[in-house]
Parts: structure tokens; sequence; C-alpha cells
């Protein structure tokens, strides 16, 4: 389920609108503990790319959510060029207010 968990990631950055959310959702909430091959956690980018998706679409309540599981849980987790998922966080504006 592994490789599961990373295709439902990819498809939620693939996809738009509705089929996004679901897609990246599903990816948080069934995938949480996969990994991509070269390191990146499932968990932690589905969450980074779903929060980014959901202040686009003005739902920051729920978008900042997301932003304290990272900078809680998340500490660890590296995006594809392998960087830390927090320091990503701390280079977005709007992830800090």
């Amino acid at each position: 389920a592994n490789r599961t968990g990373c295709a439902t990631l990819y498809l939620g950055q693939m996809s738009e609108g509705d089929q996004r959310l679901k897609y990246l959702q599903r990816a948080v909430d069934d995938f949480s503990d996969c990994y991509y091959f070269n390191g990146c956690q499932v968990g932690g980018y589905a969450r980074l790319v779903l929060a980014d998706t959901l202040m686009k679409e003005e739902k920051k309540d729920q978008a900042m959510k997301l932003v304290a599981e990272l900078r809680k849980d998340y500490t660890t987790a590296t995006d594809h060029k392998g960087r830390l998922i927090v320091e990503v966080l701390d280079s977005i504006p709007w992830a800090n207010e």
C-alpha cells in the first residue's frame, strides 16, 4: 500500500477543485505513513499541499490546523528535494501568521 499512498497524493496534486481536496485528504487520512523512494513522507507532504490548497480556497482555519500538525508531528518530514517541510513552512508568509 506504500505506492498507493504516493499515487493518491500524486492524483491530488494533478487534480483540481473537489477532486483535489478529496485525494489530498485521503492521502492524509489513509496513507500518512507511506514514503516515496526519495524519502519524502506522504503524511507531511500531503498536509503541506492540502494546507496550501485550502488557503487558496480561503479556508484559513483548516489550513492553519494542518500547519500546526506539521510543526508538531512532522518535524523530520521532507519534501521531494530533501528540504524539511517545517523549513518550507517558514518561507511561506501565510503559514507564519
